[in-house]
């Protein structure tokens, strides 16, 4: 199908993401398509916290299915981590922050874009929120949390364009 295409770019975002990530970072956005276009990276979302992400894995193998298939595992782990956390938050109840979590990574219209990563990497978001929501809300406005709302901010802007517009969008 269709989708069989993304993953085929999306894995190669990620791998040449690693590459310029390891290699030479300040050419990071010439990348090695459409060659002579200069800054062709930028054509399509860049996915810098997928190529993290994945960096030792890449590194150890070179087998874009089992390092897109752990990328998407990741991601499901991740973000339904967060949503848990999230969801315990505000409910201090476990039952309820974990069917939250379930169905935050498994809800169709979330779970069936795991062909377009770059959709699916919202993984970081509840992160996000909950290291701002301690910032903001606890009376000791820990500079710890201010430093973690921004981490997790970049690392979900950073999964792709998308992600860093709803982000900013809270």
């Amino acid at each position: 199908g269709p989708g069989h295409n993304d993953v085929r770019f999306n894995t190669w975002v990620i791998f040449w993401g690693a590459k310029a990530l390891t290699s030479n970072p300040i050419e990071m956005h010439h990348a090695n398509i459409f060659h002579p276009e200069p800054y062709t990276f930028a054509y399509s979302d860049i996915e810098l916290s997928h190529s993290l992400l994945m960096l030792s894995v890449i590194k150890t193998t070179n087998h874009p299915e089992l390092i897109y298939s752990l990328l998407v595992l990741l991601c499901i782990i991740i973000g339904g981590t967060g949503m848990f956390i999230l969801a315990r938050w505000f409910t201090s109840s476990s039952l309820p922050s974990f069917l939250a979590a379930l169905i935050f990574v498994f809800n169709p219209a979330h779970f069936g874009r795991y062909l377009q990563i770059q959709f699916f990497g919202d993984h970081w978001l509840p992160w996000f929120i909950w290291a701002m929501l301690n910032w903001t809300e606890r009376k000791s406005k820990h500079w710890i949390w201010a430093g973690a709302t921004v981490a997790f901010y970049c690392l979900h802007a950073l999964s792709g364009s998308h992600s860093a517009v709803f982000g900013t969008m809270l």
